[in-house]
């Protein structure tokens, strides 16, 4: 509900006092007047009903004011009690609002939400037991604030005044009391991602991320784990799920719970990816990731398969097993892959752990081994008739099989705002991201082989990257410099990997390739990673730019 009003002479004080059928959330110019959360809290609503009083002085401004209300169903209608019964005191929502401003010639005026009006907004359902789901795609901009168009929204119904008492709140209101992060991040016996609050707690979770939007972020709290070690929510009797739905919107946000708490220790993550190749650097930058990622490459190591394919989602839980190789036809994909590479790496960088390395290499080479077999033996129809030397290239080309490609090209997406948008970009550009990203991982072996000690297998990796190098440019480069399909992806991947020749031939490479993925893999090349060491600037290669 949006509730506008006029200070119209400067003010001395100004008051808000409010109350609600269900819990609130209170904003004056878009802005908390305090910390408070569940209010108005839970009484015998039928005799008392509970109002707060804020001091919003310093909040008012000269001219146009809005005030922001957010309502849910708390007790009033939400489930309660050990039945979990809902509407135990109404049906409907309400607020009631009195804004008080004392302005300094002595005068008073008073506002009511008579003159609201009401919009339904990204909070989808809130529930004490039950949990909340939130879409932050369905935000509403500065709604709260002055000026904002609600010509859209709905006006508000007077209703007569309910039955009870109004009582000034007279005691401590509810508060976030402690802050803190988990005690561990586990993975569970059977797959799942669990987090350790340490200890068990009466709160919610709050999150921060980067994000495309859409994606649906699942938490599920509950007090223990189960004989064996998995997530178990031990809550007795129905719709007391303890389950919170976050529907993540483009870029960066933040999120906590309003309208709902839990009792929890432990929180099961569902539905968030790892993409771990690409934020492992950042990861080892900003966290002390180390034991992190050194138990999830212990987990990736046991779910390489036989091939020495390395599964798209680790841990690879028997559904994704079914899901992938009925409607992708793969366990894999190039990129994704590669992880068991990047994130050793990562640690290599971060914190000069070989261990890593070491622990991981024989997984590595077993990953680029089954790239090479795929290239080697697997090719796209009408190869039979190829010219030989068409035929002989074609042997360092991963260009089969399914891969993500460019994933989520904004142009496509933008046309199809579900699932067939990541179909539609893996079918028009695996064929060539699943090439570039052989050279890539070539590469990579090779200079891990070379941290190692490794010459040999250095120097055969490296030779492989250039063969396959070449190949990628005879057969997708034009002789005017153009790839096809022609996405703003596909070359920024070509020149990220030094994979488009520099004056036309296959022996000259444009090399950037510390652009993939993060940024901070470049700044580890650069300036020493993030472990204490000191590092120096270097002059760049030619080709490398910003």
């Amino acid at each position: 509900m949006r509730v506008p009003f006029t200070a119209a002479r400067p003010v001395a004080a100004a008051r808000a006092y409010v109350t609600a059928h269900g819990i609130y959330d209170l904003t004056v110019n878009g802005t908390r007047p305090d910390d408070r959360v569940l209010a108005p809290e839970h009484t015998p609503y039928g005799a008392i009903q509970l109002y707060q009083t804020y001091d919003i002085t310093v909040l008012v401004s000269a001219g146009g004011n809005a005030l922001g209300v957010v309502l849910a169903d708390g007790w009033w209608t939400g489930r309660i009690g050990t039945t979990g019964d809902s509407c135990q005191y109404g049906t409907t929502l309400g607020l009631l609002l009195d804004v008080e401003l004392a302005y300094v010639d002595g005068t008073c005026e008073h506002f009511s939400a008579e003159h609201g009006r009401s919009h339904e907004g990204p909070v989808r359902r809130a529930d004490l037991f039950v949990g909340e789901a939130y879409d932050a795609r369905r935000e509403l901009g500065a709604w709260d604030r002055p000026g904002y168009d609600d010509a859209a929204w709905l006006p508000v119904r007077r209703v007569p005044a309910a039955p009870g008492t109004l009582i000034g709140q007279d005691f401590e209101p509810v508060r976030p009391f402690e802050p803190f992060s988990p005690a561990r991040i586990l993975t569970a016996p059977n797959g799942d991602t669990v987090l350790d609050a340490g200890q068990v707690v009466a709160g919610v979770v709050e999150i921060r991320l980067s994000s495309r939007a859409g994606h649906v972020i699942t938490l599920e709290h509950g007090e223990t784990l189960d004989a064996d070690g998995n997530f178990f929510n031990g809550i007795l009797n129905d719709n007391k799920d303890q389950t919170d739905v976050y529907t993540t919107r483009d870029g960066y946000q933040e999120h906590r719970p309003h309208f709902t708490y839990h009792g929890f220790r432990y929180v099961r993550i569902s539905c968030w990816p790892g993409d771990v190749a690409v934020y492992a650097p950042t990861m080892c930058f900003l966290r002390g990731a180390h034991a992190f990622l050194r138990s999830w490459l212990r987990s990736l190591r046991a779910e390489q398969l036989a091939t020495g394919a390395v599964p798209m989602i680790v841990p690879y839980l028997k559904a994704y097993r079914t899901f992938l190789k009925d409607q992708l036809g793969s366990d894999t994909s190039s990129g994704w892959g590669d992880a068991v590479i990047l994130a050793p790496l990562a640690l290599w960088r971060a914190y000069g752990d070989k261990r890593a390395l070491e622990e991981n290499y024989p997984a590595m080479q077993a990953w680029l081994a089954y790239i090479e077999q795929r290239a080697r033996t697997q090719h796209p129809a009408g190869f039979e008739g190829w010219s030989p030397e068409e035929r002989e290239r074609d042997r360092y080309l991963w260009n089969t099989d399914f891969h993500f490609g460019d994933w989520l090209i904004p142009s496509i997406v933008l046309g199809n705002p579900d699932a067939n948008a990541m179909n539609l970009t893996a079918e028009r550009t695996m064929g060539v991201v699943g090439p570039a990203f052989y050279a890539f991982t070539a590469e990579k072996l090779g200079e891990v082989a070379g941290i190692l000690g490794r010459a040999d297998d250095a120097a055969r990796y490296a030779a492989l990257a250039e063969k396959v190098r070449a190949a990628f440019a005879s057969a997708y480069v034009g002789a005017d410099g153009r790839i096809e399909p022609e996405y703003q992806g596909i070359y920024v991947i070509a020149l990220a990997l030094g994979l488009v020749p520099e004056d036309g031939t296959a022996s000259s490479y444009s090399y950037n390739h510390y652009a993939f993925g993060c940024v901070g893999d470049w700044l580890y090349r650069r300036i020493g990673g993030a472990c204490g060491r000191r590092g120096r600037l270097e002059a760049l290669p030619r080709g490398a730019g910003a």
